[in-house]
């Protein structure tokens, strides 16, 4: 198979198999039963349009490797920011814990948004998958790209009157906005891994949308949405967790 063919298929699937999870974890985060102090725990993000069921095969990984974790699901629509303050919540109800944030897409933006603002010590590190750290642009990208870009554009605008729907996160998402700028700008102790998709239909250049200060790892024949199930992403994310929690353990 056509490496382009062979891209375009796997994106195809990762679509059809994320619709099949979106129905999952919604209604109310997934917590672990119960939690020890100084326990790791992974805290997993979704993306835009997506649920926290998006996010299982990543849960099961870290899961099966020993490592607790959870999710929770935010609707499309408030801003970074918003998002970013809806974590305290959550965060405050894990107790003594060392946290790691991972997050796919919008919720990589959110995880690091959260690091470096809140400061809280609890967090170990931030990754993100497929996260535009430059912002999104609606014109200039492929299909699915395309559709995003027409739905973003439906959820600024006024309809019947009524406010204008995700105004705030469409405005968040532009390449020139001011929180992506703080964020690329934002200096932190916290680490943090960017894992970009070489075929990101998203974005013109993957590159483009790394930390300076952070480290980076780009998957080959892989788009945006095959983040979500790709072995080697979920390797890497496994490793990275592991790694962390040892170093912090002999402390």
């Amino acid at each position: 198979m056509l490496p382009k063919l062979r891209i375009a298929s796997r994106e195809a699937l990762a679509f059809v198999r994320q619709a099949a999870l979106l129905r999952h974890d919604v209604t109310s985060p997934v917590l672990p039963s119960e939690l020890a102090v100084g326990d790791d725990v992974v805290v997993c993000l979704h993306g835009l349009f997506a649920t926290a069921g998006v996010l299982r095969p990543l849960r099961r990984t870290l899961e099966q490797a020993g490592v607790r974790t959870v999710t929770t699901t935010y609707a499309p629509g408030p801003g970074i920011d918003k998002l970013a303050d809806r974590l305290a919540p959550l965060m405050a109800e894990l107790g003594d814990v060392r946290v790691h944030l991972v997050g796919h897409s919008l919720g990589g933006l959110v995880a690091r948004r959260f690091a470096t603002r809140a400061v809280d010590p609890r967090v170990v590190q931030t990754i993100s998958l497929g996260s535009p750290f430059a912002g999104l642009r609606a014109t200039g990208l492929g299909l699915t790209g395309g559709l995003t870009g027409l739905v973003l554009t439906g959820l600024a605008s006024s309809n019947f009157g009524l406010p204008r729907l995700g105004a705030e996160l469409v405005r968040d998402l532009e390449p020139q906005s001011a929180v992506l700028r703080e964020l690329r700008l934002a200096t932190s102790t916290v680490p943090h891994l960017s894992i970009l998709a070489a075929d990101d239909q998203f974005v013109s250049s993957p590159m483009s949308h790394t930390l300076a200060s952070g480290e980076v790892e780009l998957i080959s024949e892989c788009a945006h949405n095959t983040l979500l199930f790709d072995e080697r992403v979920l390797a890497i994310v496994e490793r990275r967790v592991l790694a962390m929690a040892g170093s912090r353990r002999a402390d």
